[in-house]
Parts: C-alpha cells; structure tokens; sequence
C-alpha cells in the first residue's frame, strides 16, 4: 500500500511539472509569473476551463492544508476537539488571505515563511521516514492513537521520555539550526547563505544532517525506536485494554509527565 502510495503521487506530480515545464519553455523572455505567461499564452476560448481548473485545484490544495493545520492544532491544543479545531484555523486562515490581499503586501512575506518551514520539516521528514525503515512500516496502531481517546491519556509505547522522543529531537534541533544558517530569504538571510555563490542548501542541509545525525543516535540511545513484535488486531486490542486499565490523565495543568505508562508495562 505505502508503495502504491508513493508512485502514485510521484507519478502524478512528475506529469504535473513535465507539463508545467513544457508550457514554461513557450513564454516570452523575461516571464517570471507562471501564472501570468500561462494565461496570456492560452487562447481566450479556454479562460473559463483555466479558470474552473486552477478553482479546483486550490480547493483541494486549500482543505488539505486546512485539514492538516486543524489536527496539529488539535494535538498542540490537547483541550480543542479535530472539528472546533479545523474551523477555527479556516476562519483565521480566511482572514490572513483577505488581509494579506487587500490590505498589505504580504506574498514575499509567505514565501519566505515557506522557504523556512520547508528548512524546519525537510528534517522531521527524514527521521520519519528513516524510523518507518527501520520498523519495516509496522506500528502498534492503537497506541498512536492515545491522545484521541477520551479521557486523554498519557503513555504507550511511542511516549518514549515523559513524552519526548529525544534521539529525534536531539537529531532535528541542530539540522534545523545549521539549515537556518544557509536561508537566503526577504525576511532573513542566513550568514552561510552564499557560501556556494547564492546555492541554496537550506532545506538540503537541514534533511542530511537531520537524516545522519538520528541514524546514529537510535543507534546509541535505547528506546528510540520501537519496532512491534505482533502487530495483529486481537493483540492491538489487548495492548488498548490493558492502557485504559492503567491509564492516567495526560499531563495537561494539573498532572505531570511522570504519569506516563512505562512502555515495559504494554509490551
């Protein structure tokens, strides 16, 4: 299944940008909005289906990034449900469009925030990855799902350190930093930034360094990764049960981490 996943949206994305790069090609010199020379090279007959497409597509791409934004604030903000959470970042992100739009020139802003998002999660996204390799895509499912249940408890097997994983944080803490060092931006130039005559090794840098310094330290400190010795829906569920068993209120105000199901006591 994650293989079928991954070609299907390399696939897809490959054709996206082989045509994208094809119509780039036919624009006048000096063109730099894409969006612009597309419009003004395609025929007047086809505005309303350019038009009805790209709608679509920021639909999507817009719920998706709505949906997304909306669980992590769900888990940052432990007491506000997935659905008051996802309103209320669409009404937020509607507002910023609007004010970003109309009201100040915000888009050299956003697009250096992407660049340093992109540096930040560039290695988050490699120590996931390289921890679904080394547990062969195999996780105890019900133990992700701990801080959905209600109550909310604290523990299973990935709460690792009173909820910290610390070979990954030690990993993407620094990659995050030395990226920062190389990012070339409106907002914020790094003082590694022309390094390489204006290269941009922001996002690169920050995934490597990322990606070798987490490889070595699962290696060094115990419990960084937990790889599932039955991953069958019957065992799942006795896992589940014996957590509700033992379960402690997560540590929101008025409880602390130490209430944490130790991981020997679910396996």
């Amino acid at each position: 299944m994650v293989t079928a996943a991954f070609v299907g949206m390399f696939a897809g994305t490959a054709v996206a940008l082989c045509f994208a790069i094809y119509v780039a090609m036919s624009f006048p010199a000096g063109v730099t909005d894409w969006v612009v020379g597309f419009v003004d090279a395609s025929p007047t007959a086809y505005a309303a289906a350019i038009v009805l497409i790209a709608l679509a597509g920021s639909c999507a791409q817009g719920a998706l990034c709505v949906y997304g934004t909306g669980l992590d604030t769900s888990s940052i903000i432990p007491s506000l449900k997935r659905v008051p959470a996802t309103l209320l970042i669409g009404a937020l992100g509607t507002i910023l469009v609007y004010v970003g739009a109309f009201l100040y020139d915000l888009v050299a802003a956003a697009s250096a925030f992407l660049i340093i998002l992109l540096v930040i999660t560039a290695p988050w996204l490699i120590i996931n990855l390289i921890g679904y390799l080394l547990t062969r895509g195999r996780y105890y499912g019900q133990d992700l799902q701990v801080f959905n249940m209600q109550p909310r408890v604290a523990g299973g097997a990935y709460w690792f350190t009173r909820g910290w994983n610390v070979a990954a944080m030690l990993a993407w803490i620094p990659a995050t930093v030395i990226g920062m060092m190389f990012v070339n931006t409106t907002l914020y130039v790094g003082p590694w930034a022309n390094v390489l005559g204006g290269v941009d090794l922001s996002f690169v840098s920050s995934a490597v360094i990322g990606g070798l310094l987490y490889a070595v330290l699962v290696k060094v400190i115990p419990r960084s990764v937990v790889v599932p010795t039955t991953v069958s829906e019957q065992d799942d569920a006795q896992r589940l049960a014996r957590l509700l068993r033992s379960a402690r209120p997560a540590p929101h105000s008025d409880t602390t981490a130490a209430g944490a199901i130790p991981v020997a006591d679910l396996n």
